[in-house]
């Protein structure tokens, strides 16, 4: 428990704030969506942030090797993505990344994306 007036210490110094802006165009034929993202980002944290992280919860429903398709299995009995064809699997890939015009490397580990930043992002 920490006591009234203690110093937490991971507080936010200011208000965090983020907007997004999403534009995807459908192909029906290949049933796929192609589109870009444009994220402003205003961090709260009292220390710089090298990095980013989004969330691709599509790929959870890539194949039944995910940990998703593991733990449905394993805990559920699901095993509807193990069965399941490719056409009715989901997922999605990030091609590119840029911060203010600068192209960043991304990584994507399963459901998580990690942006690294050109310059550590201050509160």
């Amino acid at each position: 428990m920490i006591p009234c007036g203690a110093p937490c210490p991971a507080r936010a110094v200011s208000q965090p704030g983020v907007s997004y802006r999403i534009d995807c165009r459908l192909d029906q034929a290949r049933h796929r969506l192609t589109g870009w993202a444009t994220i402003h980002y205003r961090s709260g944290a009292d220390s710089a942030l090298p990095a980013l992280h989004l969330h691709t919860y599509p790929n959870a429903f890539r194949g039944p090797g995910t940990i998703y398709g593991q733990e449905a299995e394993r805990y559920g009995g699901d095993y509807g993505l193990r069965f399941s064809s490719l056409d009715e699997r989901g997922w999605m890939t990030l091609d590119s990344c840029a911060v203010n015009g600068v192209a960043t490397r991304v990584e994507v580990n399963e459901t998580l994306a990690r942006v690294d930043l050109p310059h550590p992002l201050a509160s």
